[in-house]
């Protein structure tokens, strides 16, 4: 089986900004490998990364994948960075859906597992009021989900920086919301608290002492990521749980979080670590440290089923993020076959071979690009 061409396409996010991009090798024996992969703002760019690295792969036999990954980055010279990462995360998850469809088997199987059968996943649930979020709340108990997400406090996602002044105000809104939607949800559901990067170490610390009275599931990137460092401190002086990772690329970038005790949770994104390969030697990395997974994800319906793939071949997993709104839910059933049901907060591993589904182009015509130009979250 040799590579012929690779294929690409842009799709809208039908509920919201930004794109997903697509990825289709094809090969002289009729297979089709396909991939979804986003990296907001710079979907273009993107899309014609995919190609100008996987040129490479024109003409060679894409189940040696290991090797193909080596040479795909090592070769590239400048390498490492996202957007790097992600042009191989497209290109190798494609690979693993070609060696899966040519073997007949999920590609879970491929790594050894399944290491279970049911992947459990939370919803993002939000509100700018109250009522809103005792609404959303209450929503995604009704659809069944068993953890949620939320922001970190009032307000919506434009971007600060993390040295601004934080009011006292915001301080109490945060525990009011909390109180909010603790007792929206009850006791046993558990919570997660994304704060998106956008504070000091200090301001970090203040916000989690105040989660600590919740006993939530994990804080979500209290400070940038950038500096290891900064999210050590904060992690060492807390009693709850840090998250991070979502914005690292390969295996390099979370040694240092490793090393320095910078979280308890490690958040790899299958779409821009570098592919399945990256993720699991990130995974195995953070076991050796006790240390669980809980992947990135607030993408579409295929880096979803992806996803759902590294789960299920990984020990130390332990919660899937999924945006979880209606919207995302229609885009699954409208762009991708057999996209399972939720059950008990829980989504059924595919059982086809490869990835396990098959993409619907003809609906993703319905959806073109869309620029984002705006630089809030």
């Amino acid at each position: 089986m040799k590579i012929t061409r690779i294929e690409t396409r842009l799709v809208g996010v039908p509920f919201g900004k930004g794109n997903w991009v697509y990825t289709m090798l094809h090969t002289d024996d009729g297979l089709v490998g396909i991939s979804e992969v986003t990296c907001r703002r710079w979907e273009q760019t993107l899309e014609k990364g995919i190609h100008e690295v996987g040129k490479y792969l024109i003409g060679k036999d894409p189940t040696n994948i290991e090797d193909l990954w080596e040479k795909l980055y090592r070769d590239s010279f400048w390498v490492g960075g996202p957007l790097h990462a992600t042009c191989i995360s497209a290109l190798e998850w494609a690979m693993w859906d070609l060696l899966g469809k040519k073997l007949g088997v999920p590609v879970y199987k491929l790594q050894g597992g399944p290491t279970r059968t049911k992947i459990r996943v939370y919803a993002h649930v939000d509100g700018d009021t109250p009522e809103s979020l005792r609404s959303a709340a209450a929503d995604a108990m009704a659809r069944g989900y068993t953890a949620v997400k939320t922001r970190v406090g009032p307000g919506g996602h434009a971007r600060r920086k993390e040295t601004e002044y934080v009011t006292k105000a915001f301080f109490n809104g945060v525990r009011k919301k909390m109180e909010i939607l603790r007792d929206a949800v009850g006791p046993d559901v558990d919570i997660a608290v994304d704060a998106h990067g956008c504070f000091s170490p200090g301001d970090a610390i203040r916000i989690g002492r105040i989660l600590e009275d919740f006993d939530v599931l994990f804080l979500e990137e209290p400070v940038p990521p950038e500096n290891p460092d900064a999210m050590a401190e904060v992690a060492r002086k807390l009693r709850i749980p840090i998250a991070t990772g979502e914005r690292l690329a390969t295996v390099y970038s979370f040694q240092q979080l490793l090393a320095k005790d910078a979280a308890m949770v490690l958040q790899p994104d299958v779409c821009n670590v570098g592919g399945l390969s990256q993720a699991k030697k990130v995974a195995a990395m953070a076991e050796a440290c006790y240390r669980t997974i809980a992947p990135h994800n607030p993408n579409g319906p295929l880096a979803t089923i992806m996803s759902m793939q590294f789960a299920a071949c990984i020990p130390n997993f332990l919660i899937l993020e999924t945006t979880g709104d209606k919207q995302s839910m229609g885009a699954a059933a409208e762009f991708i076959s057999d996209f399972p049901e939720l059950v008990d907060g829980c989504y059924e591993l595919p059982k086809g071979p490869g990835l396990g589904v098959s993409l619907n182009l003809d609906a993703m015509k319905d959806y073109p690009y869309q620029p984002v130009f705006d630089m809030t979250r």
